[in-house]
């Protein structure tokens, strides 16, 4: 499956929110700084996030500026506000609204040269950052089977990040949207397709 689009930021919100002091203090998420946020089992591309600062002040007063959260899979830092920060005994770096990640290394032309189901628009998705499943209803989509590539409207997908992680591939194309900037795609392996090919 290729999620193209703003679905990339739903998908990446999840390592910036479990990354937050108030997820952590609660043990909600187990991450923790130095830790492998893809569980040590990333075969292709890694996760890597900064943090982009838009105001100069958090509401809490705190200065804010461009942060790296994840490099190479790596945690870095676990920002959020002064009240988690100071449970958590660390700096308090405000909450942030905007992050960058990275382009991969792979054209876009490149991860359609295989059978795919690329995946235009929801009806709605869903990012779960407390179980890691995600899924939504399509919109619109193109199914190519190798010769043939053919619209598609109706059926679902779902599947959990903690599997889809270890075989993310991200695009070589870039785009920006509201506060976030990365890749223009993602290709998922272990993604469960529901639906017809009735265009």
């Amino acid at each position: 499956v290729i999620l193209a689009g703003q679905y990339l930021r739903n998908l990446f919100e999840y390592y910036v929110e479990r990354s937050n002091g108030y997820m952590i203090y609660p043990k909600y998420s187990t991450f923790q700084t130095g830790c492998d946020v893809q569980g040590g089992q990333a075969l292709k591309d890694k996760v890597n996030l900064t943090l982009k600062a838009t105001v100069p002040y958090s509401q809490e007063g705190i200065p804010m500026k461009d942060r790296v959260l994840v490099q190479e899979g790596r945690l870095q830092l676990i920002p959020g506000s002064c009240r988690f920060a100071y449970y958590l005994n660390l700096e308090p770096t405000g909450n942030y609204d905007s992050f960058q990640a990275p382009a991969g290394e792979v054209p876009l032309e490149k991860m359609r040269e295989a059978p795919y189901l690329e995946i235009v628009n929801f009806s709605d998705f869903q990012m779960d950052s407390f179980s890691g499943h995600f899924g939504g209803e399509i919109r619109l989509a193109f199914l190519c089977d190798g010769e043939k590539r053919i619209p598609v409207t109706g059926g679902s997908i779902n599947g959990s990040i903690l599997d889809a992680q270890q075989n993310f591939v991200f695009s070589k194309e870039t785009q920006v949207e509201q506060n976030f900037e990365g890749p223009a795609a993602v290709c998922l392996e272990g993604v469960n397709v529901a639906g017809s090919t009735e265009a």
